[in-house]
């Protein structure tokens, strides 16, 4: 739900102030961004 609510879907760019099109996230969002990469990377 969460990826499918944002601008451009898994392209979107998230975390960066300088880009127009990027989506900044709440500290909740960063944490759960962070763990799904840990689990992808590791996977």
């Amino acid at each position: 739900e969460f990826i499918e609510d944002l601008p451009q879907k898994y392209d979107t760019m998230i975390g960066s102030n300088e880009d127009k099109e990027g989506v900044l996230l709440s500290g909740g969002e960063q944490q759960r961004v962070c763990i799904a990469r840990a689990i992808l990377k590791n996977s």
